[in-house]
């Protein structure tokens, strides 16, 4: 059951204007052949991590209650560390010896894991996760070879929250497999010398990025979808490495580079390049509905993109090793004037304004019924979208009916004599599972009461 409110209204409130903060961690040459760490917010330098004689690499950045979490690994000692900014005390987590921290990751309920990998008690590297600042780590996988977390991420299946990693496991001396676990047990295996290195959950769905490197030297990128391949990104030709990957309105986006060229791909289709010819990477993407962004070194610089073209250089940075850009806010709460269109699209769309209503409390496991979609996931149910490329959609749950509600944000109605009109576009995948849809106009308030029944 799906419900599309319109508020219409006439009085003006004030708008509030919040800014999209970018994070991004990375590494920048603190002395000879040594890297420091470097935390940069909208490119500006907020502080650093260094020391004479050691040399840091940068993982990951998060924030959590205002406070920004990152990750960075003493390569000289072989000891990993999260640490935060503004610095409380000591450093948040401390690893131990011989310790690895790859990746950062939260949940709902404010848990924050770490992902990596440790010696264990038989002296081999085995995959691991960090919970909170607990320093000790909860074993990942067998312990009878080797193994490496590369990268992680937490979600629901079903009702139930758990922790997602990906990496490598050794099954002999020589081989190993790609793996993807759910906490600590195997739930994938993606096949011999395959290294997945990033890793997305969404509606439910576990999605994994990485390279198949039976050549070493001409690595392929290829994404999976619940351990099955979905699709390869390049070809024999160039040796290729994956580092990201990110999912937004069911669209996949994923970054990396292949020969000599930092590349971008959303879905199948390649959607940012960059040539490069000195030392250059591309580590991180992330896409919202302001757009598209990624991040990495071309050329020995370090370099934020935004659709394209470059948004920030990060002051005294060598390379952006990952980037953190919470959810888009409402920007505006003002009431809008006629005409109104919304389209729902990348960059110009003010989904964030748009109110999302559980009505009876059947959406338990999502964040709302009411998301919105790309092509991949419409083609998925038989759906083309009329026109562009994005569409608002109430999800679908087998064993109960539910009720959300999308409101738009307030529009003006002016006292004028021609007659304001409403169009919109309805489609209707799985239609024999819908038991209601419409379309309700309020004139004076949000409650819920006081909207009355347009279209049906």
């Amino acid at each position: 059951m799906k419900k599309l409110f319109i508020f219409m209204f006439s009085m003006l409130v004030v708008t509030n204007m919040m800014a999209q903060d970018i994070y991004t961690v990375g590494n920048y040459a603190s002395s000879t052949d040594n890297k420091g760490v470097c935390l940069n917010k909208n490119g500006s330098r907020l502080t650093e991590r260094s020391a004479a004689n050691y040399s840091f690499d940068a993982t990951d950045v998060l924030v959590r209650n205002d406070t920004v979490y990152f990750s960075y690994n003493n390569t000289t000692l072989f000891r990993g560390f999260i640490d935060t900014y503004p610095r409380r005390g000591t450093v948040f987590l401390d690893a131990g010896t011989s310790s690895t921290i790859e990746a950062m990751c939260l949940s709902e309920l404010n848990t924050l894991y770490s992902i990596g990998y440790k010696k264990n008690s038989t002296g081999k590297y085995q995959a691991c996760l960090w919970t909170n600042n607990d320093s000790t780590p909860v074993w990942i996988g067998s312990a009878d070879n080797s193994s490496w977390a590369y990268a992680g991420c937490v979600g629901r299946l079903g009702n139930v929250i758990w922790t997602i990693s990906v990496g490598c496991q050794y099954t002999s001396s020589t081989v190993y497999k790609g793996v993807v676990w759910k906490y600590k047990t195997e739930l994938y295996n993606l096949g011999d010398s395959i290294i997945p290195q990033a890793v997305a959950m969404y509606d439910g769905n576990i999605y994994t990025a990485g390279v198949d490197a039976k050549n070493p030297d001409k690595r392929i990128i290829k994404v999976w979808e619940n351990g099955s391949l979905l699709y390869t990104l390049t070809s024999s030709s160039n040796n290729a490495y994956v580092r990201d990957m990110y999912i937004d309105a069911g669209d996949i986006y994923v970054c990396g580079w292949e020969g000599s060229t930092l590349k971008v791909w959303k879905n199948r289709s390649l959607l940012h390049s960059h040539t490069v010819s000195g030392t250059s990477n591309m580590r991180s993407v992330i896409a919202n509905t302001n757009g598209i962004y990624y991040a990495g070194q071309r050329d020995g610089t370090a370099k934020i993109w935004k659709d394209g073209n470059v948004l920030y250089n990060p002051t005294s940075c060598e390379e952006v090793a990952q980037m953190y850009i919470a959810e888009p806010d409402c920007k505006n709460f003002a009431t809008r004037s006629l005409p109104f269109f919304e389209g729902f699209e990348n960059g110009a769309t003010e989904w964030a304004c748009w109110e999302k209503r559980d009505m009876d409390g059947y959406n338990n496991g999502y964040t709302s019924y009411w998301d919105r979609r790309g092509e991949r996931k419409c083609a998925a149910v038989g759906v083309s979208i009329p026109t562009g490329k994005y569409v608002a959609c109430h999800k679908f749950k087998s064993d109960s009916i539910q009720e959300g509600w999308l409101v738009s944000p307030r529009l003006a109605i002016k006292s004028i004599s021609n007659v304001v009109t409403l169009t919109f576009k309805t489609l209707e995948g799985s239609s024999d599972d819908y038991t209601y849809e419409g379309v309700w106009v309020s004139t004076t308030t949000d409650d819920m009461s006081s909207f009355r029944e347009v279209w049906t």
